[in-house]
């Protein structure tokens, strides 16, 4: 008898439903959409929005040369999706991610392809260079972010297949000045 009240007991659990799932339909209204029209392929990786609500994306782009190269791209628009500027780094260069500071200065981060060299940039927000450091880490730096002494984080990976390692560091931005800067054709 106690078997049979066992069984009926976990017959009974089985039947309630721990959760359900509801589905609603959700419409979004599409403020504006900016398009890249242009003989290479842009690769948009990351966003972020600075103090002025202005918009900045960062990633690559594939130049159709015979080597094939990728170029790092930053481009700027306003709130309304405006084009202001962008500008583009060679030598199969990748940002992969943006970040702003209270000055509303762009860090970039990403890699130098060749040597899987770690990179990351401060540039001004009129795209004028401030500084740019590389370290030879074999690292590729993915994700960029400040805190709110304005130091920099950072998250990446380096290795491949199963040997591959995550990383988090965060940076005194005043360090990554005196880093050895990279040198752009």
């Amino acid at each position: 008898m106690e078997k049979r009240g066992y069984f009926i007991l976990v017959i009974l659990f089985l039947a309630i439903p721990l959760f359900s799932i509801r589905a609603e339909a959700v419409s979004f209204t599409q403020l504006w959409n900016a398009t890249t029209e242009n003989s290479t392929a842009t690769l948009w990786t990351a966003v972020a929005v600075d103090s002025n609500d202005n918009i900045l994306v960062a990633g690559d782009m594939r130049v159709y040369t015979p080597g094939k190269e990728t170029w790092a791209v930053l481009a700027k628009y306003n709130s309304t999706g405006t084009f202001l500027w962008n500008l583009s780094l060679g030598n199969n260069t990748k940002f992969l991610g943006v970040s702003t500071d209270l000055s509303n200065n762009i860090y970039v981060a990403g890699y130098v392809a060749q040597n899987r060299t770690a990179l990351v940039s401060k540039y001004n927000s009129t795209g004028g260079q401030i500084w740019s450091a590389a370290h030879s880490l074999s690292t590729t730096w993915q994700g960029i972010s400040l805190d709110a002494s304005e130091n920099v984080l950072l998250t990446g990976y380096n290795g491949t297949g199963i040997n591959l390692y995550t990383h988090i560091a965060k940076y005194d931005s005043a360090v990554l000045v005196d880093a050895l800067p990279l040198v752009y054709s």
